[in-house]
């Protein structure tokens, strides 16, 4: 009887150590994985990844790299040539309408956008009426989230304020720290630049008011891990553990803000560990997987396509744009 048991305990072992990690995905000879991170706020959740480079399996190299702009990631990503990276929220959409064969694995981080003036009387939407507001890059994510919060807020972007759209972003705040710009819509790093640098304040967070506007414990989703399908359906183990590596280094930056910050600049990002550490507080890095992570995505699209369906490349995504661990 007791050698009965003895077995059956040995057995029982055995079988939740092959399905606890005990198996073992095996890899191509060099076998080596691209990862891909935008410069700017979408990319600091992953620099503890940068830093400890976390073994993923046996004989997996992985190569972390920095894209400088937006347009440049995206023909790497049409190339095929990155197996992973993060992303804008929009972007997956449009790769899926491209058929390029990435699926989204996670949101990574919400809302980065504020509204900064040297007008202190400045508290709410309304009181942006009568007056000349400047904005970054129009048709990109700051130009239509803010056109849907001030229709939300029954003001007519076009009528009851002026958009001003004369400055890039990097222009825009020094347009703002040398005294040009009183009152402008900006995302997190510049925000921090301008604060730092000049008498604007963030007067309106545009995140608090996304979640007033849904009723939503969460702001609207800014960046996303989208991963190559190949890669998920041939080594789902590896997948899984890079996304629980990816969680913790989004949760290394949140709990040691200071430290996260010194290493942005060593990993080939252009902001400096100051601006990085201000800004940290107010990029909102959260990690969001399954089933929480779609419907988060799902309700962002149907926002962006009832604003202009060319935004997300013309159509809702189906549900196969998404990973959901099996």
């Amino acid at each position: 009887m007791k050698k009965t048991t003895i077995i059956l305990m040995i057995l029982n072992i055995l079988i939740l150590s092959l399905y606890s990690g005990g198996k073992k995905e095996v890899f191509p000879e060099d076998f080596t994985l691209n990862i891909t991170a935008l410069n700017g706020p979408t990319g600091i959740g992953m620099i503890h990844l940068f830093e400890n480079n976390p073994e993923l399996g046996e004989g997996v190299t992985t190569h972390y790299n920095v894209a400088l702009a937006p347009k440049a990631l995206v023909g790497e990503l049409a190339k095929g040539s990155v197996d992973m990276a993060v992303l804008p929220a929009n972007m997956p959409a449009l790769l899926y309408a491209k058929n390029l064969g990435y699926q989204v694995a996670a949101v990574t981080g919400l809302g980065v956008l504020y509204v900064v003036s040297t007008d202190h009387s400045i508290k709410t939407l309304d009181d942006l009426k009568g007056r000349t507001v400047y904005n970054a890059a129009k048709g990109a994510t700051p130009d239509f989230l803010s056109r849907f919060l001030l229709r939300g807020a029954g003001i007519n972007s076009e009528e009851d304020l002026y958009m001003d759209f004369s400055y890039s972003h990097a222009d825009l705040a020094k347009a703002v720290i040398g005294g040009l710009v009183d009152t402008a819509i900006l995302p997190e790093p510049f925000v921090s630049m301008v604060t730092e640098k000049s008498d604007a304040s963030v007067v309106i967070d545009l995140q608090e008011v996304w979640m007033e506007q849904q009723q939503s414990e969460d702001s609207y989703p800014m960046s996303v891990l989208v991963i190559k399908e190949d890669i998920i359906e041939a080594y789902p183990l590896l997948v899984k553990t890079f996304l629980n590596e990816y969680e913790k280094s989004i949760n290394m930056v949140n709990e040691h803000q200071s430290e996260s910050a010194v290493l942005v600049p060593q990993h080939g990002f252009t902001l400096t560990a100051e601006i990085t550490e201000k800004a940290i507080p107010r990029i909102n890095l959260k990690y969001i997987d399954g089933i929480e992570c779609k419907t988060l995505l799902d309700d962002y699209y149907a926002v962006l396509y009832g604003l202009d369906p060319k935004i997300i490349g013309g159509s809702i995504p189906g549900e196969d744009l998404y990973y959901l661990e099996k």
